[in-house]
């Protein structure tokens, strides 16, 4: 998160204000919807949606809010969500000609970039805890 956040704050203001302002910041990464200017609590703030939106309002951007694209039967979610205009959503998640999202990562500054990602050693992994659902066992491995 800290790669993304750096990247973000590199980018210059209007860039913000151009996607943000007046909009409701979207992805699929969070399930909620959280109005301008309502706590946001620290378990959500871990999802990058929320960060670039955290971040647009240190830039001065004006966005309304951060809300979801998650549906269930053809609605989303979040009653808000619903009665927004689908021009007034900022659209900032994954890629997804299934869902009608179709803005490449290339043309979206605040998708994830590969640059963003950070991964640790091999040797840094958890081992695995595997288990064997026909006899009941678990054994541990370091793969």
């Amino acid at each position: 998160m800290k790669a993304f956040k750096a990247r973000l704050r590199q980018l210059d203001a209007e860039v913000f204000h151009t996607w943000f302002t007046g909009k409701w910041v979207s992805s699929f990464d969070i399930r909620s919807t959280i109005p301008y200017g309502q706590t946001i609590g620290s378990r959500i703030r871990k999802h990058y949606p929320v960060q670039a939106y955290l971040i647009a309002i240190e830039k001065g951007a004006k966005p309304l809010g951060i809300t979801t694209e998650h549906t269930h039967s053809g609605q989303y979610i979040c009653r808000v969500r619903q009665a927004l205009k689908k021009e007034d959503v900022c659209y900032i998640g994954k890629y997804s000609h299934f869902s009608g999202h179709r803005l490449k990562r290339e043309d979206n500054p605040f998708a994830l970039q590969p640059e963003d990602k950070r991964y640790t050693s091999k040797d840094d992994r958890p081992a695995v805890l595997m288990y064997n659902l026909r006899s009941g066992s678990s054994l541990q491995s370091s793969t």
